[in-house]
């Protein structure tokens, strides 16, 4: 049986048929089955024959894709997962199906988009959102206006404006290179500075950015629609020991580092890397040793307190390891996913913990902030972070739903006296902190 529609992905689906291109729907609010159900539509009412479809996506969410339309009645005959290398010659996707799912990645490679497509999805259209790389070249220079497309993201048009708004021009076959673009820019909306950094020139201009963004796509966020789980943030605080101080000391003098017999130049964002690792509870010196375990134990008496199933967050990869470790050592179902499980086994993961086969997942934040349904975990723990606002945006997500009501626990641990409770401030705040921090840095 088909899932029944919300009333806002019903509404989703009616701007898409009516012409939309744009569908700016928060995370969680199911902008995949409105895209599906949007396609289905146009074909039902003979407005547009929109078939084969080509669905651009992350190669992370690609099995999304497959399970969601599978889902939704879509026999699986009619659904092609395009892989690379399984492409028989450069330039030829051979047996066009009703649905195509490729990733980002192989778009110009392959030339995908000689092909004919005649309904085209960009998910997670941010990729398509940087003027200068080749994938965003790519797209606009095969942009054909006889083809309809339809731009995804799962950032709210209240929030980032100035990320939407070249994700939008990009459908439009609008972006013609960084000196043409800005031209184009000041000469028909005039709220964007000329410099390398998207900047509003007043509230006055990020209000017109946000009207348009409002008035050509579909804007939806958790809040809009009253569903999703609300979100309680913490911090907990970790003493620092004696190895922890002294190395950050020492990464504040040193201007060189050696790795693999050579000396390399601290750079001001390696440097910040290095620090943050070592409050993580890590030796960046010796081949990421664990140093301190007082992350991990803290996280571990929580569980054991609790007893709530907990999603556990880390950037680097070796703290993952050392956490897995010592759960399994109190005898607590633990399994782990970082950038070398393969996407098979990530979903398998996944479906073992929202069955309650597994209590505990700890993965790398790159690795699960997209695609992934850990709606079951009552908290969210992160050890370390992600220099980017996005990928902390996305990864928080994994414990909400749209059915979800119970509050999600968002809890940092931060080790005292270190750069850690300043990312969390920065990110809080909807900044990058590989610029923020370094800037902050550079001030004192």
């Amino acid at each position: 049986m088909k899932k029944i529609l919300y009333p806002h992905q019903e509404a989703g689906v009616r701007y898409v048929v009516n012409g939309g291109s744009a569908l700016w729907m928060q995370m969680r609010t199911g902008k995949t089955l409105t895209t599906i159900r949007s396609i289905q539509a146009l074909l039902k009412r003979r407005i547009y024959l929109p078939f084969p479809v080509l669905i651009v996506c992350p190669k992370s969410v690609m099995e999304t894709w497959r399970s969601e339309l599978v889902g939704d009645g879509v026999p699986s005959e009619n659904i092609q997962i395009v892989d690379g290398p399984k492409v028989k010659r450069k330039g030829m996707l051979r047996h066009l199906k009703w649905f195509n799912v490729c990733n980002y990645e192989m778009l110009e490679s392959y030339d995908v988009l000689a092909e004919d497509f005649k309904f085209i999805v960009y998910d997670e259209s941010v990729r398509i959102g940087n003027y200068s790389s080749k994938v965003t070249k790519y797209v606009t220079r095969r942009y054909d206006k006889t083809k309809r497309y339809l731009a995804l993201s799962g950032a709210p048009a209240s929030e980032s404006s100035l990320q939407l708004f070249p994700q939008y021009m990009a459908i439009q076959g609008n972006f013609m290179g960084y000196s043409a673009y800005a031209d184009y820019l000041e000469d028909h909306w005039r709220y964007i500075e000329r410099s390398y950094t998207w900047k509003p020139r007043s509230k006055k201009h990020l209000e017109d950015v946000q009207k348009y963004n409002h008035d050509t796509g579909y804007c939806i966020t958790m809040k809009d629609v009253g569903l999703g789980s609300e979100k309680l943030y913490s911090i907990r605080n970790i003493p620092a020991n004696k190895k922890q101080l002294e190395l950050l000391e020492l990464t504040k003098t040193l201007s060189f580092y050696r790795r693999d017999g050579k000396d390399i130049e601290f750079n001001p964002l390696t440097r910040t890397t290095f620090e943050q690792m070592i409050a993580a509870g890590m030796n960046p010196y010796e081949g990421n040793k664990l140093i301190s375990d007082a992350k991990i134990k803290d996280v571990i008496q929580y569980y054991l307190d609790n007893k709530e199933p907990l999603l556990i967050l880390s950037r680097f990869k070796s703290l993952i390891g050392e956490t897995v470790k010592l759960f399994e050592k109190n005898k607590i179902r633990t399994r782990y996913i970082d950038g070398d499980v393969e996407v098979p086994e990530r979903e398998e993961i996944r479906a073992a913990f929202m069955n309650g086969y597994v209590d505990v997942v700890v993965a790398q934040v790159k690795t699960v902030k997209m695609g992934l349904d850990f709606s079951r975990a009552t908290t969210i723990f992160y050890l370390s972070n992600s220099f980017s606002q996005d990928d902390r945006a996305q990864s928080e997500e994994r414990a909400t739903h749209v059915k979800k009501t119970d509050p999600v626990q968002i809890i940092d641990t931060c080790t005292e006296g270190t750069m850690d409770s300043m990312v969390v401030e920065l990110l809080r705040n909807k900044q990058e902190v590989s610029t923020a921090y370094i800037q902050k840095e550079m001030l004192k």
